[in-house]
């Protein structure tokens, strides 16, 4: 998700530099059903059993809400989600990143 640094209990900090991946986050959550942030917000912590990066298999019921289960609004807020979070690094490394979800099915997958 994106790096909430500077978030308070009073709010958000607007001179933070990181406070658009905190806008768009929030915007895009704001966006959601209540039955989709249900399914979206989860209680606990979900971990997948290993101490390092492991990718689940293609065909795993994962947690959460999926960008395959949002409108076409909803998706183009994720999108801009994830754009945001690339932002802060070289632009040719940030369309990389995108280019690369993309082959890979996009966001839905």
């Amino acid at each position: 998700g994106p790096l909430y640094y500077g978030h308070s209990p009073s709010g958000y900090a607007t001179n933070n530099v990181f406070y658009n991946q905190t806008k768009a986050a929030t915007e895009m959550f704001a966006s959601l059903s209540e039955k989709q942030r249900q399914a979206a917000v989860m209680k606990g912590k979900w971990q997948d059993g290993v101490g390092s990066v492991k990718l689940p298999a293609r065909d795993a019921k994962l947690p959460g809400l999926g960008v395959a289960d949002m409108t076409d609004d909803q998706k183009g807020l994720i999108e801009k989600v994830m754009k945001e979070l690339v932002s802060p690094y070289r632009k040719e490394d940030g369309d990389e990143v995108m280019e690369i979800v993309k082959a890979n099915g996009g966001m839905e997958k």
